[in-house]
C-alpha cells in the first residue's frame, strides 16, 4: 500500500519537475502515465530498475508467475530425485559386481581346495592302491609337500590349504608340523 501511494505521488511530481528534458513531454504521455497506475503496469516516472519493473510484472501476472515457479519447483525436484537414483543404481551395479567377482573367486577357491583335497590328501588313502595301511600323518606330509608347487600361483587358496592342514596336524598332536 505504501509503494502505491508512493507511485501515484511519482505521476504529479514528475509533471513538475523543473528540468524540462526530465518532465512529461506531452499531456499524453501523462494520461499514459495515469492508465499504467490503473492497470498496474510500471510508470514512466517510476525508477528504471529491474526489481520495481519485475515486482509490477509480478503483481500483473501472479498466477502465471506461481505456476511457473511450481513448475520450476517440480522439475528442479524431479531432476534432484532422478540424480539421487541414478548416483544409488550405479553404486547398487558396482556393488553388485563387486560381490559377483568375489563370489567368483570364492567359487574358485573352494574348487581347488576340493580338488587338492581329493587328489592329493584322500586317493592315496585308497584302500585299492599300493599302499592300504598308510597313516593319516603320512597322508598329511603328502600333501603338504605338494602345496607350493601346485598352488604357486594363488596365494589365497594356498593360504586356506596351510591353515586347514595345521589345524590337522593340531587335532592329531603334532604343534611343530601345524606351524
Amino acid at each position: 500500500e505504501r509503494e502505491l501511494r508512493r507511485e501515484l505521488d511519482w505521476i504529479p511530481l514528475k509533471a513538475m519537475r523543473k528540468d524540462r528534458e526530465q518532465r512529461y513531454r506531452t499531456p499524453t504521455e501523462l494520461a499514459d502515465d495515469i492508465q499504467n497506475y490503473l492497470s498496474g503496469r510500471p510508470l514512466l516516472a517510476g525508477p528504471e530498475s529491474f526489481g520495481y519493473r519485475g515486482r509490477k510484472f509480478l503483481r500483473r501476472n501472479r498466477a502465471t508467475a506461481v505456476s511457473a515457479g511450481v513448475l520450476a519447483l517440480v522439475l528442479i525436484g524431479a531432476t534432484v530425485v532422478s540424480t539421487i537414483f541414478g548416483v544409488r543404481e550405479a553404486a547398487a551395479r558396482r556393488a553388485t559386481a563387486g560381490a559377483l567377482e568375489e563370489a567368483n573367486r570364492q567359487r574358485e577357491i573352494a574348487g581347488a581346495v576340493n580338488r587338492f583335497l581329493s587328489d592329493d590328501l584322500l586317493s592315496p588313502a585308497d584302500p585299492h592302491r599300493d599302499r592300504p595301511d598308510i597313516t593319516v600323518r603320512e597322508l598329511l606330509d603328502r600333501a603338504a609337500d605338494s602345496i607350493p608347487a601346485r598352488f604357486a600361483g594363488s596365494p589365497g587358496v594356498e593360504r586356506g590349504i596351510r591353515s586347514t592342514l595345521g589345524s590337522t596336524y593340531l587335532g592329531i598332536g603334532l604343534p611343530e608340523k601345524a606351524r
